[in-house]
């Protein structure tokens, strides 16, 4: 009598880990402001309202991306899609620096979409950390 060996092999297997966050954003110009139109953020990732940066410059819209989870972790898959409208102009930033931690078992990714005709700046300090970016063309 042969026993099978399939269920140890399936429990052994890694159970996902990580959050799969999400945050879609779109931007319009309404007038002669910019209005946030659709926000959808899925934990751990979260919105600020949407405010004037600066009263000269009243049709750019701002928000700020939060995350409660103290960073990246191991098998976290962070997406953020931004869609801004034409003639739209809207700010995004972070509550402050995001800790990426070591994920030598499964890794870890964010992944950021911005309409075509963004500009973006980027500040990005690593200490024993690699990155990799991409983008398409």
């Amino acid at each position: 009598m042969s026993t099978s060996k399939l269920a140890p092999a399936i429990a052994t297997e890694a159970a996902p880990r990580g959050l799969h966050g999400q945050l879609r954003v779109r931007a319009e110009r309404l007038g002669d402001r910019t209005r946030l139109v659709e926000v959808d953020p899925r934990p751990p990732l979260q919105v600020m309202a949407a405010h004037e940066v600066e009263p000269r410059v009243p049709d750019l819209a701002s928000l700020t991306v939060v995350s409660p989870s103290g960073g990246i972790l191991q098998g976290d898959r962070l997406e953020v899609d931004i869609d801004v409208g034409m003639r739209a102009r809207l700010a995004v930033g972070t509550q402050s620096s995001v800790r990426v931690y070591r994920a030598p078992e499964v890794g870890a990714c964010s992944r950021t979409t911005l309409p075509s005709v963004a500009t973006t700046v980027w500040s990005v300090t690593m200490r024993t950390a690699r990155a990799t970016t991409a983008s398409a063309s």
